[in-house]
């Protein structure tokens, strides 16, 4: 047996090896309306972007006809899928070790920046981007920042990420993301209190987490990012945009308060309440860190899953293996 990410091009696998069932592992499929494109007005979508999403299916198109099942992480991307192909999916994430991730606090960040600065009374709310750009809100949070420190202006505001690109396109003026909010912001926002820390080694991400009072998470309709589901299994309190797939995975004012993605203002509202809210914190970090571990724990949940739904191709190989382990 062959399980395959699609991405990376497994489209001659059948033609090596014609009897070996292919599984493929299928992230997002592009759509022209109703997911990424176009969610944000301020980005319009042209014929040049229609163009280039229709490009970048064509792998995933060829990777549909060449697989013999597929697998995607969540019901969301499984129904951004065709229809025609939809009879082959498995709803299965790859799952978090939330052994590894557990609650824990602390006083202190090893962090270029933060030594000597005591954080055992101040708000520290994190934000999280592989690198800084429009598909995971980083312009959303960035114009929240007057609002939250008008309502708390106490609170360190630490953001993890790069100056690349991982999604979307670069600004047309050349400059960075972060360079353009942070003109545009100006002496609006108290820098002092708001800390660029780049990518971090991954215990260091980890314990940055475990620190937070508040986290936070932003993204458009698209692949949902592992450090949400890490922040959960950690027992924080979030701040998530109630854009999909998020509302699959977290639910407002049982395990998260969910915010209008296009609305700064209220974003940093829900984060002023929460820091204020004790209690509230409690509970929903507490319901959010079961949730990761009922739902996403990689030993118990999500990999017995894979194994169960591979023995089950292995077992009746193609013939009538999808009326044994059904689909989303």
């Amino acid at each position: 047996m062959i399980y395959a990410h699609t991405g990376w091009v497994r489209l001659f696998v059948k033609d090596v090896f014609p009897d070996v069932p292919l599984v493929g592992y299928f992230e997002y499929y592009y759509r022209t309306q109703g997911a990424d494109l176009g969610f944000d007005p301020e980005f319009p979508v042209d014929l040049d972007v229609v163009l280039r999403c229709k490009v970048k299916n064509a792998v995933n198109l060829l990777s549909m006809e060449a697989c013999d099942f597929g697998v995607t992480p969540l019901r969301w991307q499984a129904a951004n899928y065709p229809t025609w192909f939809q009879g082959k999916l498995q709803v299965i994430h790859e799952g978090i070790d939330t052994d590894a991730l557990q609650p824990k606090r602390f006083d202190t960040l090893n962090l270029p920046g933060f030594s000597g600065i005591d954080l055992s009374n101040t708000p520290v709310i994190t934000f999280v981007n592989r690198n800084f750009e429009p598909t995971r809100g980083f312009h959303i949070m960035m114009r929240s920042l007057a609002h939250l420190q008008a309502l708390v202006p106490q609170a360190h505001v630490i953001m993890v990420g790069g100056d690349k690109l991982s999604y979307g396109l670069a600004h047309e003026s050349g400059k960075t993301y972060r360079e353009m909010l942070t003109a545009e912001l100006g002496a609006s926002v108290n820098w002092t209190r708001v800390h660029f820390v780049g990518d971090l080694p991954y215990e260091q991400f980890i314990g940055m987490l475990q620190l937070a009072t508040v986290h936070v998470y932003l993204s458009i309709p698209f692949v949902l990012s592992w450090s949400l589901l890490e922040a959960m299994a950690v027992g924080k309190a979030i701040v998530a945009s109630n854009s999909m797939p998020v509302p699959e995975v977290l639910e407002h004012e049982k395990t998260a308060l969910l915010t209008p993605f296009l609305e700064p203002q209220a974003l940093a509202q829900n984060i002023a309440r929460l820091v204020s809210n004790p209690s509230l914190r409690a509970s929903l970090g507490q319901a959010a860190r079961q949730h990761a571990v009922d739902e996403f724990d990689l030993r118990r949940v999500t990999l017995p899953k894979h194994l169960a739904m591979l023995a089950a191709i292995e077992k009746n190989k193609l013939a009538g293996a999808l009326a044994k382990i059904g689909n989303f």
